[in-house]
C-alpha cells in the first residue's frame, strides 16, 4: 500500500469511529427522554368568558 492507501485506511477509520460515537449519544439521548405530558385541553367559551370578565378583559354589555 502506499502513502494514498494508508490516509484513506486512517480517513475512513475515523469516520467509522465518528459515526459509532454519534450513533451511541443518539441512543443515550433517545432513552434519556422525559415523555412530554399531553398537552392540556383548550377551554370552552363557556370556561373562558368568566375568566376573562374577571380579569377585566371584558365588560357586563360585551
Amino acid at each position: 500500500m502506499n502513502g494514498w492507501g494508508y490516509a484513506l485506511m486512517i480517513f475512513a477509520m475515523i469516520a467509522f469511529w465518528v459515526l459509532i460515537v454519534l450513533a451511541v449519544i443518539a441512543v443515550i439521548r433517545l432513552l434519556a427522554r422525559t415523555p412530554q405530558p399531553p398537552h392540556p385541553h383548550a377551554d370552552t367559551p363557556e370556561q373562558l368568558l368568566p375568566q376573562w370578565l374577571a380579569r377585566g378583559e371584558i365588560d357586563d354589555d360585551e
